[in-house]
């Protein structure tokens, strides 16, 4: 009689490389679309959308706050995921949005900023990606 033999596991492809805790990716946009950085309920679809162009899990609904005054005012996006979160900070006097994405599942980088600076219509960005993990306790 023969035993079923088990399939190896697939290697996980959000697994972060060894010692890293998570990943980081912020994405500053300027020369956005207006409409979108000034209407909460565009911003909140943005990030719904988000959480499955990288392949998350939301935990909750979106959180939308507007404060600040003059070149300060604006909407700030918080969509928590099950791994951690995505913000978008959306400044209506310059036009300008401040995005970080944070978790501790890996994801594709190059997906999230394409997808964002479509969806915000930005004539111009830069990113920062950089893996994160806590320092070593001294023994």
């Amino acid at each position: 009689m023969s035993t079923p033999t088990q399939a190896p596991a697939a290697a996980d492809p959000y697994a972060l490389p060894d010692g890293a805790w998570g990943r980081e990716l912020t994405i500053d946009l300027a020369g956005c679309d207006p409409a979108m950085i000034r209407d909460q309920t565009a911003l909140a679809e943005w990030a719904r959308h988000l959480v499955d162009e990288i392949g998350m899990t939301p935990y909750g609904q979106p959180i939308i706050q507007t404060f600040g005054d003059g070149a300060l005012y604006g909407h700030t996006v918080i969509q928590l995921i099950t791994t951690s979160s995505i913000m978008v900070h959306a400044v209506h006097e310059t036009l300008t949005a401040y995005v970080n994405v944070f978790s501790c599942r890996d994801f594709d980088v190059a997906s999230a900023v394409n997808f964002t600076v479509r969806a915000f219509g930005a004539r111009a960005h830069t990113l920062h990606d950089q893996l994160r993990a806590a320092p070593p306790l001294d023994s």
